[in-house]
């Protein structure tokens, strides 16, 4: 299905025949629909620019600690998990669009341009909720491709915080190392 998806508000738009590429203003568009609604939930913060470190923080301290303070987002969308995770699960979602056209197009400039869209949606994604088992693992899958080992070592010890006896973070981040 995914030559035929193109991000549309908070999920997708099915397109009768496959797409080439996605066209630019697609992409920005999406990119300005999730800025302004994660905006309204989280604070408007996050750029192509935010550290991986500072999404980790506000995890930890907003979801983990409940510390709702200088949090400029909905205080009911920080005390609901359920909400949490299926924002989040909707943006991972359209940011696994942007991995697949990377992957699969023949265009450097287009490859960079996916890359750059799925890094700031699973951003986002991760922001939302990170101890979504999507958004992490997804994530993490993009930043190793990458090679960067670091960042993705930083989401999994961060989502281990919220789940320190799970065997599959443990065993997630034993990889991660080994693959550093």
């Amino acid at each position: 299905m995914y030559p035929h998806l193109s991000p549309h508000g908070l999920v997708f738009e099915l397109q009768r025949q496959p797409l080439r590429q996605l066209p630019a203003e697609s992409v920005t568009k999406d990119q300005e629909y999730w800025r302004k609604f994660v905006g309204e939930m989280i604070g408007d913060w996050i750029t192509d620019k935010t550290p991986v470190r500072d999404i980790c923080e506000f995890g930890e301290k907003t979801y983990l600690r409940k510390d709702l303070n200088g949090f400029k987002g909905n205080a009911a969308f920080a005390r609901s998990k359920e909400a949490q995770k299926c924002f989040s699960k909707l943006r991972s979602s359209i940011a696994g669009i942007y991995v697949w056209r990377m992957e699969h197009s023949k265009d450097e400039d287009e490859k960079e341009q996916m890359r750059r869209a799925a890094d700031m949606a699973f951003c986002q994604a991760y922001a939302l909720c990170p101890y979504s088992p999507e958004a992490l693992f997804r994530y993490c899958q993009l930043l190793v491709n990458r090679k960067r080992f670091d960042k993705a070592i930083l989401i999994a010890k961060t989502s281990q915080r919220f789940d320190p006896e799970s065997a599959q973070l443990k065993e997630l981040i034993n990889s991660l190392r080994k693959w550093e």
